[in-house]
């Protein structure tokens, strides 16, 4: 989303709401607590605006703005689409609309509700290095970055998984990750693979390095010793 459209779904908004839109009461920006899985959720898209989402929010007003903004336009895109196709797809349940598509886990009997086991990348390739780590008990994200670029790794359970990924002119195309299913978009040169070993969802995204080699870094994901 440019600054241009951003800030015309803005106006829209403040047009619906009126100057409710803004009324916070005091104090509001630094005693509300945002929630863990907000959080997590707002960083992932943070690492992902680089390619193809929305400028950097730099402010918790500006997160709390966008947040509602973006919760709108999916509303409407969703009103809009002709019905949501639910089906599995390469080891996926697949809701697909006009403009993208809301991946689920196919199966999560049995899987686990917290993180037990945890992942890491055996093969990093060179100049990159571990900038950022955020962990919690459902969810890990790995920011690894070099001066032109950075690599984004996740391990999440499978009953928290839940993702809006881009689809418009875009295929989602199956891969097999160490005989497991999941499947990968080339959005331009921006590369996201996601994999289910069975316990967990995986993903690495990136337009950094070529299909080959985030492939093999995601083939490279074993249990940390």
């Amino acid at each position: 989303m440019t600054d241009k459209e951003f800030d015309r779904a803005l106006e829209l908004a403040i047009q619906n709401y009126g100057d409710s839109f803004f009324d916070l009461p005091d104090g509001a920006e630094t005693l509300h607590i945002f929630s863990e899985e907000f959080e997590l959720k707002m960083q992932k898209l943070i690492a992902k605006e680089r390619k193809f989402y929305f400028p950097l929010i730099k402010t918790r007003r500006r997160k709390i703005l966008t947040a509602a903004v973006i919760t709108a336009i999916i509303a409407a895109t969703m009103v809009m689409s002709i019905g949501a196709l639910r089906e599995p797809v390469i080891g996926f349940f697949t809701n697909m609309f006009s403009t993208h598509a809301e991946v689920l886990p196919f199966d999560t009997v049995g899987a686990p509700e917290t993180i037990e086991d945890i992942y890491e990348i055996a093969y990093i390739p060179d100049g990159f290095e571990l900038a950022k780590r955020t962990e919690s008990l459902t969810y890990i994200s790995e920011y690894y970055e070099k001066a032109d670029g950075h690599i984004v790794f996740n391990q999440e359970i499978k009953s928290k998984y839940k993702e809006n990924v881009n689809t418009e002119g875009y295929d989602m195309l199956p891969i097999e990750v160490n005989e497991n299913n999941g499947f990968i978009i080339d959005m331009d040169g921006y590369f996201y693979i996601v994999w289910d070993n069975g316990d967990y969802i995986f993903s690495l995204e990136t337009g950094s390095v070529v299909k080959n080699t985030l492939i093999e870094m995601a083939k490279s994901v074993q249990k940390a010793e």
